[in-house]
């Protein structure tokens, strides 16, 4: 930054206040700033005797960044060197276009070549490019200037090594006479963390958990660890559908591992994701994720894996969460475990029976995972006992995985033939005790509707662990695959939820049609309240709009009713510890169900007062089909929740299905109106060309307001989503001549949302150099609209001025840089939180205003 030593000393300071390193370079003059104006004549006078030739380098220059003739190097370019701004980026640009390969800075230290450096990754240039420096500081003699030299060869450039060597008997010797045996004698890498103390880390000494650190001054920790099939061989035996999965017991042990090193006795909640697969050679990092103690003294928790190796789109390391959880300090105490074993009356029923039965399910375990030795049943109890093999290394562990999930299988004892396989989805409840052996007792107990209590013990009856509640879920390959895969688009999944029935007491108000005391309205609940009425747990109140009314008017109506509700209930004295379920019809749609628009504005007014006022508000949509179990509400911990067939939907981000196995689709609608119809549809980018057309293989999109319009049905005709894009040439029709399949082009694309498309050879133009497909799509709407103004309709001319309004926008910042081109002189409106940007755009700041008023009309005025 050159300037005024007062402007200068403002910027030094800021920069000291943000943290941001800088420091003053004395100087005589400031180069490259107006001060050296002062000099011109003097600089002029002082060169004009020399007289320039041409070289016979090639010269390319900093001050028109590309290759010049040295003969024009003469006393008015010396000026403009010292004066302009240095053009350093696009010399280097120039050169990599001219396939230079390498780059040397001859210089007592490198002070470019990280500036080099980043010019050519962002050129991306086709091939390889080095940068070189000579010497360093405190670093100047041979043996550092040889270092560069061996750097400038492994970069491929050829070096004189007889002048290298000269004088110092060095000769050149044969390589050995027996072809090289390409083996490999490196030591394979123990699957053991390194010293985790001194990364700063707490050591765990857990077999997967390696170690822990806790997140600044704040008592929430994260504990990491390593899965791999190599690290933990074990894991191989334990295939669901065809897929090694890490077992949820194993997780669940992982979570009871932190949660002790934390204090923590309990887990009280943790709700599975995903699942953790692994594949063969590719470890996953673990990380469980611990924050501080609530108000109750619980803490929330998350599990999260990352792929070791680059394993996303384009190697990227995906991340994915598998489960989320809390624990709990202290644990309650647990129904003592039976002392006669087996248990009298019990009838034994075949433990390799129940494996045949989940190999058939899809539950292929290896001789591990088959802990069950003898299996029992007592009416609704079942009784079990697990072992591990002989062999079986169980230090580290409180419960080693495979023990622990052996002890489930017993719940499957009754599970019909060709139906799906169950895996556990949530556990409540989960505590710890003495550690285990490798031979355990078992007792399963129902635990309501697909969910049961397990309790193991050791050979004394001594508690191993205990679940209250584990809950499960049938599970098919396809959606197996696809939760365990990343996928970074997600959508809108209505679960289903269960909760249990419970003595909640219930008020209702309105003509809602549901069990429980009525009321008019609110003040008739407050004023029974008052007169000594039992406070309710939930009240229920109906969200009406008026048949047959103009959607837009009946929106608004109920809006306000909706939000004097909500103000009633929050100012109430007598309701505090109760939850207003606001219950609509239609108001959201669960799967391919039109909206009812009037009442869906009660969902979104309520979803606001739900962040603002969490626990106060409960938003549930029915069908009107049937309704549920009003009082299973209060033991659900669900905000929003769907009403279909009687049934309880809650809603979860699930991740988005796959596109169609062709490559032609497209993103459309289904119907018009909502962002929520969007879907993939089939599109004609595989047919065949015609004459002038090109297939475009689409990497990059641009997405612009007149999109949105046509999702939402506000846009004229029958416009097709998509209209720039970026990408590479797949295929040309006949008569184009002048692009070829490989080329990278950008242009006006009709079906730009999917990943093939057919363009008119007009519409698109080759990609310049040093662009990204996400930078060029952004570009062919905004400038040829602005373009199109500017030219087409307004022919501006050089001299002219302009006055850009919304100048922070595309079209504004496309408009300002092509009247720059042309020669106008441009005044700007934007809001005073984006001046810096039109700025940036070389708009001096008295040519800017306020784009929010009128005062624009007078400054601008009184400057021109």
């Amino acid at each position: 930054v050159a300037g005024e030593v007062a402007a200068l000393d403002e910027v030094f300071e800021a920069c000291e206040r943000d943290g941001v390193r800088a420091r003053k370079v004395k100087v005589d003059y400031a180069s490259h700033s107006q001060q050296v104006e002062i000099i011109e004549a003097e600089l002029l006078a002082a060169l004009a005797p020399v007289e320039p030739t041409s070289g016979r380098i090639p010269f390319y220059s900093t001050v028109v960044g590309e290759f010049i003739d040295t003969a024009g190097v003469d006393a008015a370019y010396w000026y403009a060197n010292l004066r302009g701004q240095v053009g350093f980026e696009p010399a280097i640009r120039a050169l990599i276009d001219k396939g230079m390969g390498c780059f040397l800075e001859a210089s007592p230290h490198p002070v470019l070549t990280m500036a080099v450096g980043d010019t050519v990754e962002a050129a991306e240039a086709t091939g390889r490019v080095s940068v070189v420096g000579s010497l360093r500081r405190d670093e100047g003699g041979p043996e550092r200037f040889s270092l560069s030299l061996a750097e400038a060869h492994a970069a491929g450039v050829k070096v004189d090594w007889e002048a290298v060597f000269a004088g110092t008997g060095a000769r050149r010797v044969d390589l050995p006479t027996y072809a090289f045996q390409r083996e490999r004698f490196w030591l394979t890498p123990s699957a053991q963390g390194g010293d985790v103390v001194a990364a700063g880390l707490d050591r765990i000494g857990h077999p997967v958990l390696a170690a822990a650190v806790q997140v600044g001054d704040r008592d929430e920790w994260v504990f990491t660890g390593r899965f791999s099939t190599e690290a933990q061989p074990w894991v191989r035996d334990h295939v669901v559908l065809g897929a090694v999965i890490v077992p949820g017991a194993a997780l669940v042990e992982l979570v009871l591992a932190a949660a002790r090193h934390l204090g923590c006795e309990l887990l009280d909640e943790l709700v599975f994701e995903a699942p953790l697969i692994l594949d063969e050679g590719v470890a996953r990092h673990v990380k469980v994720t611990v924050g501080a103690p609530g108000e109750d003294g619980r803490r929330e928790l998350s599990v999260h894996s990352l792929a070791e190796a680059g394993t996303g789109p384009d190697g990227a390391r995906d991340t994915v969460r598998h489960a989320r959880g809390r624990l709990a300090a202290e644990a309650g105490p647990v129904a003592p475990f039976p002392a006669v074993w087996p248990p009298v009356a019990a009838v034994e029923s075949s433990a390799d029976a129940l494996y045949e039965r989940l190999a058939d399910l899809g539950l292929d375990y290896g001789r591990l995972f088959q802990g069950v030795q003898t299996v029992w049943r007592s009416g609704s109890e079942v009784y079990a006992e697990v072992a591990l093999p002989e062999d079986t290394a169980v230090d580290g562990f409180a419960v080693h995985p495979a023990l622990f999930d052996a002890a489930l299988h017993a719940s499957m004892l009754d599970k019909d033939a060709g139906s799906a396989p169950d895996l556990p989805f949530s556990w409540s409840g989960v505590r710890l005790g003495r550690p285990a052996p490798a031979r355990a007792r078992v007792r399963i107990t129902g635990a309501g509707e697909s969910a049961f209590r397990v309790e193991v013990a050791d050979g004394d009856g001594e508690l191993v662990v205990a679940v209250d509640s584990l809950a499960v879920r049938p599970v098919d390959p396809a959606q197996l695959r696809a939760r365990g895969e990343q996928n970074e688009l997600f959508q809108l999944e209505w679960t289903p939820v269960t909760g249990t029935p419970s003595q909640a007491r219930i008020a209702v108000l309105g003509e809602l049609d549901a069990p429980g005391e009525r009321f008019a309205d609110l003040a008739a609940l407050e004023k029974a309240l008052e007169a000594g009425a039992a406070g309710p747990d939930l009240v229920l109140a109906a969200i009406d709009g008026a048949a047959g009314e103009d959607p837009a008017r009946a929106a608004g109506a109920v809006a306000e009713r909706t939000l004097a509700l909500a103000q009633l209930w929050l100012a109430s004295e007598w309701l505090g510890e109760a939850t207003l379920v606001a219950v609509t019809r239609n108001a959201v749609a669960v799967g391919a169900e039109s909206v009812d628009l009037a009442q869906a504005p009660a969902w979104g007014l309520l979803r606001s007062a739900q962040a603002e006022h969490p626990g106060r508000f409960v938003l549930v949509d029915t069908d009107g089909a049937a309704e549920p179990d009003w009082t299973a509400l209060a033991d659900l911990d669900e905000p929003q929740l769907a009403v279909r067939a009687g049934a309880l939907l809650a809603p979860r981000l699930g991740r988005a299905a796959a596109g169609p196995s062709g490559p032609a689709w497209r993103l459309g609608s289904t119907e018009k109106g909502s962002l929520e119809n969007l879907t993939i549809l089939p599109s004609d980018g595989a047919r065949a060309l015609g004459v002038g057309e090109v297939r475009i293989g689409v990497r990059a999109a641009g997405v612009n307001f007149r999109d949105v319009l046509i999702a939402l049905g506000m846009y004229p005709g029958e416009a097709p989503l998509g209209s720039e894009a970026a990408g590479v040439v797949l295929e040309v029709g006949a008569d184009v001549t002048d692009l070829k399949p490989g080329d990278r082009v950008f242009g006006l694309v009709t079906d730009a949302f999917g990943p093939v498309a057919v363009a008119d050879r007009r519409t698109v133009a080759p990609m310049p150099a040093g662009l990204t497909f996400a930078e060029a799509a952004a570009i062919p709407v905004v400038y040829l609209t602005a373009y199109y103004g500017l030219v087409d309709l307004a022919g501006l001319r050089v001299g002219e001025k302009l006055l850009v309004h919304a100048a922070a926008g595309g079209v504004g910042m496309a408009a300002i840089q092509l009247a720059h081109h042309f020669g106008a002189e441009v005044f700007a409106t934007a809001s005073p939180a984006k001046w810096d940007a039109v700025r940036a755009l070389d708009v001096p700041t008295e040519r800017i205003a306020n784009s929010r008023d009128l005062g624009f009309r007078d400054a601008f005025r009184e400057a021109t």
